[in-house]
């Protein structure tokens, strides 16, 4: 039993007059238009993804700069203190246009006077390898921790420069105390 209620049947898969279509996010009236959900979640995702690649990259520049002025530094400082421990015998760091390394006594070029620094498995420290380079330099430090540089006892601040990623960095060695800021 059928009954009339004075509209007509609508065709499948279109609305009954007097119902709303249903909408999608950003959608005119015309069916189709817009996007939908699964479409604004999967952009949303891929930007997301983008983002992140795209700022963890930006985060590690910058870094590289700093790390390599600290190993210098650090190296510095511990054949200061080495030479302080050992008593008599100077401790020293130099550096050439590729390398890098400690030494003991006042001549860095005896290779059997060169040990491996801290943390590296090498003797010389390869700035390539670091991705750095230097200004080329002697310093070492007698039994009381005194700087000296290939010229003898420092009179006045000596400084060396370290690039890495774009960027320069001086370190200074201070005359009497080596201290290095």
């Amino acid at each position: 039993m059928h009954h009339h209620t004075g509209q007509e049947p609508q065709p499948h898969g279109r609305p009954k007059t007097g119902q709303r279509t249903p909408q999608y996010f950003g959608a005119s009236s015309a069916p189709g238009a817009g996007f939908t959900l699964i479409e604004i979640i999967c952009v949303i995702v891929i930007l997301g993804i983008m983002a992140t690649a795209i700022s963890s990259r930006s985060t590690s520049m910058g870094v590289i700069l700093p790390t390599r002025v600290e190993e210098v530094r650090s190296a510095l400082r511990a054949m200061q203190l080495r030479a302080i421990k050992e008593n008599n015998i100077e401790w020293g760091v130099s550096a050439s246009s590729t390398a890098y390394w400690a030494f003991n006594g006042t001549d860095p070029t005896v290779t059997t006077a060169q040990v491996p620094l801290l943390n590296e498995s090498t003797v010389q420290v390869s700035l390539a390898a670091k991705g750095m380079t230097i200004t080329p330099f002697t310093w070492y430090f007698d039994r009381n921790g005194v700087p000296y540089n290939a010229s003898g006892k420092l009179a006045a601040p000596d400084t060396i420069t370290i690039t890495a990623d774009g960027q320069s960095q001086t370190l200074t060695l201070t005359p009497i105390t080596g201290y290095i800021p």
